[in-house]
């Protein structure tokens, strides 16, 4: 007789929403003088990411397919814009934009690890099975010939 395990039991975000909405208010004040060196888009950008991927995981949701590519193009956008801008002035009030990319790029990102840790666990668990049923039938033919 199998038994199986009961699902668990699906977890809420509760407030989980807030940790980009407050990443994203910070980031909007960075810049707001008009000058933004690239070291704090920088900050401001993985800051926001981490703060979409703690979203993500805390309050889980598919928006991974439809926005994937966003997130791959954010993240060069990022890697060419502060190879140019590491140290020198930027003049545009670019914190909020930032942030608001760096927290749908972390929910990307986190979306994708989970499914991929998803898959991993549900590949391990049919092995088991198949290696259970394949044992109980090996035991099952010694049985009858016996």
């Amino acid at each position: 007789m199998a038994t199986t395990r009961p699902a668990p039991p699906a977890r809420r975000g509760g407030a989980a929403f807030l940790l980009p909405l407050l990443a994203v208010l910070w980031a909007s004040e960075t810049g707001a003088e008009g000058r933004t060196t690239g070291r704090e888009l920088f900050t401001v950008a993985v800051v926001c990411v981490a703060a979409g991927a703690a979203w993500n995981l805390l309050h889980r949701r598919d928006l991974a397919d439809r926005l994937t590519h966003l997130a791959a193009c954010f993240s060069v956008v990022v890697v060419i814009h502060l190879g140019y801008a590491w140290d020198s002035a930027v003049s545009s009030s670019a914190g909020t934009g930032w942030g608001l990319l760096g927290v749908v790029t972390g929910l990307v990102w986190a979306e994708q690890w989970s499914r991929h840790r998803d898959s991993r666990r549900r590949a391990r668990a049919a092995r088991a099975s198949r290696a259970r049923t394949e044992s109980l039938t090996a035991v099952s033919r010694r049985s009858l010939q016996d």
